[in-house]
């Protein structure tokens, strides 16, 4: 490894410190760019792409190289400010820079941006009233708020496996709500601006989950937008359809949380020689005597 003409000799032990940061941070990176890529590096080796920055710039020519090959082979990377780092101190070799691609509904200016589908589910979720939904007259109608919408809890598993028994477009129904909720099986509909994701390290192994996520979200994104899209085209009839399968798992979800009644059975009640035990599965003695030998 040369070092290129213009680079200055550390003259402090902060400033020696922080050039093998920077050289072990490059070197690990085109090590990785290597096990990648092995053809594109050799090329990139054969015409002497730099390895180090040029001055006052975050990342070297063959690391922008590496980046943009894996922004087309693996997963979108935020190419718009290389070979400078948005967030400075080459914060783009930390970990795997996953960017958001599902919702970040923190602002009600938000939901106003979203299609007319999406704002019904969003009032079937609670997360608006009929007052903000009634505002889209074009969509709205008052058939629309007749239909009952249950808004007790509903278990996402269970709303999971009733929407996997049906046929698309309901069967998207559970993933469109998992996607307003960034609570998919994708973390590239997960995260948000507030919500970043750091757990994803820069090794070939890692990269390639990013990337089946990355492609995963893009199916999800597609499913979901067909889903609301087939909501819009008849606002009424197929809201109510929905809401009757949001209903049905609201009312089995709080079945499946109500503990079993208990019966007290006074002395009174209980008739000699009727075997209780059997009713319920437990194996009791023949006598109370045998009870008590045990």
């Amino acid at each position: 490894m040369t070092l290129p003409p213009d680079a200055e000799i550390p003259l402090s032990m902060q400033d020696a410190t922080d050039f093998l940061t920077l050289l072990l941070s490059i070197t690990e990176m085109l090590q990785l760019y290597q096990e990648c890529f092995p053809e594109e590096f050799a090329h990139d080796e054969a015409q002497q792409v730099s390895i180090f920055p040029e001055q006052g710039h975050d990342y070297s020519p063959r690391e922008v190289h590496f980046f943009h090959l894996v922004n087309q082979h693996y997963f979108p990377m935020p190419l718009h400010f290389l070979p400078d780092d948005i967030y400075g101190e080459r914060q783009l070799t930390a970990f795997l820079p996953i960017e958001p691609m599902g919702f970040d509904l923190y602002e009600e200016e938000q939901y106003q941006e979203l299609d007319f589908g999406w704002k019904l589910l969003l009032y079937l979720l609670g997360a608006v009233d009929e007052e903000w939904l009634n505002t889209y007259r074009e969509y709205a109608s008052e058939e629309l708020f007749e239909v009952p919408v249950s808004r007790d809890a509903v278990s996402e598993a269970l709303l999971l496996q009733r929407c996997a028994a049906q046929g698309e477009p309901l069967a998207s129904f559970a993933l469109t709500v998992q996607m307003l909720r960034n609570n998919t099986d994708s973390v590239w509909l997960n995260v948000t601006m507030e919500d970043v994701c750091r757990d994803f390290s820069w090794t070939k192994e890692e990269m390639e989950e990013v990337r089946q996520q990355y492609h995963l979200a893009c199916e999800l994104i597609e499913r979901a937008n067909a889903f609301c899209q087939w909501l819009e085209e008849n606002p009424v009839a197929h809201f109510a359809l929905v809401a009757r399968l949001w209903n049905v798992c609201a009312r089995d979800t709080q079945h499946q949380r109500t503990p079993p009644k208990m019966r007290q059975i006074a002395a009174s009640e209980v008739t000699a020689g009727v075997r209780y035990g059997e009713w319920f599965g437990i194996a009791l003695p023949e006598r109370i005597a045998d009870a008590r030998g045990a």
